[in-house]
Parts: structure tokens; C-alpha cells; sequence
């Protein structure tokens, strides 16, 4: 689960016969290069390390990631940079896991319809959706397409590949509560944190629902809701939120009743009275949640 991390060893220094593609920086009083796949910069004051952590260790990032794996991946770091990173800390990270799916990616990620204290980038029929503000993101993006020179593993040849990416750019002591030491990824109770956080965050994400048979005897309210809903899912969502976040932009209303009208269409979609969860979403759920209930064995 975890993926790519930002971390910082105070006072550390990496000797340059350890390091590949060398440029100079701070002229000449630092240097950034690479160690394997990560990025490395080093200055006067500290040793910062970059990168994909099964990447640097697998050579990709197509399969999982368990905390054996993590710890391996560190042990790795300290024999080839030569440095301990007892001393260092983590501030940024991704977790991450590639999903095998019945269909294609991007029909799951079209029921998503926005996520609380993030904006949504990419409308229509996109490759990856994001949710994000400057802190953090979380990403779904198809997996196969993005990867498709890396050897996969065999499952993702028989199905399709769903990444879900939570990103936490900084703020990493905000985010768990506590500071984050290269070694406690590979600890049990950080990881379980680490993925419990992720699949916190898929479920933030509103989604989409379709709408539920109605009986004989449904009442007015109900057959309006119903049709109301009928009519955004035929439109798409992402059309009806383009349209106000265009209007709000020309000043044909103001901010204020742009939030009322995004409120107003994520009540009409969110009315469990007249709805379902759509199929998709249902499948997608289930896995999350069976990640997140076995986290303390990953």
C-alpha cells in the first residue's frame, strides 16, 4: 500500500561514488542525482530521498506493496546510500493499491461526484479523476493503460486495473496525528493507520446512485425525486456541475449560489428514498472494504 515517499535525514551526507547522474545545485554547495529509481538531494544540512519505494525495489509499482516489502525496500536504501534513516523523517507520501475490475475503469470513477473539502479535476470521460486541495489528493486512475510497459502481474492480465492513490503532499504529522519515521512504515500499527486512511478516504467520495423501482402506490414527493434523478443521470452530473462552475465564472450568479446549486444536485443524487447504489460502485465497495477489514495483514 505504500508507494512513493518524501523523506529527510538531518545532518546526513551521501557519499558521491553512491550516486548516479549528478547535478550540482546551490552553486555547488549541494547536488541532486539518483540512487537506483529514487531521486536523491543532498545539501549542507540535510540528505532528502524521493521516489517509488516498490519501484526501487521491484523495478515497478504494478503489484503490491506488504510491509515485509516496505521494510525490505528501507533496508535496501540504507545498504545502498550508506546512511541510517533512524534518524530521518517522512513528509510526504502516497498509499496506494491496484484493484482488479470486471469493467473498465473509467465506468466506475463516472459515478463519482465530488469529494467534501477537495476539488474534482477531470470531467467527462477521463483516464484518472482527482480530488484535491493543496495538502492532499486522493486519485483513481486505469492502471493498465498508465503502466502498460510494466510487467504485471498475472491477474491484471485477465482483468481491468483500478489504481486508488491517496497522496499527502504535507502535513504528514496533521494527517496521523504524529510524526512519521521512515522505519514506521513498516510497522504494524502505522500500516493498519496508513490503509484505514485510505479507505477513508474512498468513502468520502460521493457517488453517484441509480434510481430504485417505484411501487403502485408511490407518493408525489417520491415519483419527483425519482424523475428528478432520471433526468440528472441522463444529462451526467459532470455536464450539470460544468455548467455552474461556468456560470459562476461569467458572473451569471455568485459564489454563494453556485455552493447552493452544487448542494441542491448532490441531494438529488444522494436520496437513498428513491435510489440505489449503482452496480459498479457496489463491486468496487466491497473490495475496499475487504483491504481495509484485512489491513493488519498486508
Amino acid at each position: 500500500m505504500v508507494d512513493a515517499v518524501l523523506m529527510r535525514i538531518e545532518g546526513a551526507e551521501i557519499e558521491l561514488s553512491r550516486v548516479s547522474d549528478i547535478h550540482p545545485i546551490n552553486e555547488g554547495r549541494g547536488f541532486w542525482g539518483k540512487l537506483g529509481t529514487l531521486r536523491i538531494i543532498q545539501t549542507r544540512v540535510s540528505l532528502s530521498i524521493r521516489g517509488s519505494l516498490p519501484r526501487y525495489l521491484t523495478g515497478t509499482n504494478a503489484g503490491g506493496m506488504t510491509r515485509e516489502m516496505v521494510r525490505a525496500a528501507l533496508g535496501k536504501i540504507e545498504a545502498e546510500a550508506g546512511v541510517s534513516l533512524a534518524r530521518g523523517n517522512v513528509y510526504g507520501m502516497e498509499i496506494g493499491r491496484n484493484l482488479p475490475m470486471l469493467g473498465p475503469p473509467q465506468e466506475y470513477m463516472k459515478a463519482w461526484l465530488e469529494y467534501p473539502t477537495r476539488k474534482r479535476i477531470g470531467h467527462g470521460e477521463p483516464q484518472a479523476v482527482i480530488f484535491a486541495n493543496k495538502s492532499r489528493s486522493f486519485t483513481g486512475y486505469d492502471k493498465g493503460a498508465e503502466s502498460k510497459a510494466d510487467p504485471k502481474p498475472e491477474i491484471f492480465r485477465k482483468y481491468e486495473c483500478l489504481r486508488l492513490e491517496e497522496r499527502i503532499k504535507c502535513g504528514l504529522k496533521r494527517y496521523f496525528g504524529h510524526d512519521v519515521r521512515p522505519w514506521d512504515l513498516g510497522e504494524p500499527d502505522f500500516y493498519e493507520e496508513a490503509v484505514t486512511a485510505w479507505g477513508r478516504s474512498y468513502f468520502r467520495i460521493l457517488k453517484r446512485r441509480e434510481v430504485s423501482l417505484m411501487s403502485e402506490n408511490a407518493a408525489r414527493k417520491e415519483i419527483e425525486k425519482a424523475l428528478l434523478n432520471i433526468g440528472l443521470a441522463s444529462y451526467g452530473v459532470d455536464r450539470v456541475q460544468a455548467h455552474i462552475e461556468a456560470g459562476r465564472k461569467r458572473g451569471t450568479f455568485d459564489k454563494k449560489t453556485a455552493q447552493r446549486l452544487r448542494a441542491w444536485i448532490r441531494e438529488i443524487a444522494q436520496d437513498d428514498s428513491v435510489t440505489d447504489p449503482a452496480p459498479l460502485t457496489e463491486e468496487l465497495d466491497k473490495q475496499v472494504s475487504a483491504i481495509v477489514k484485512m489491513r493488519g495483514k498486508l
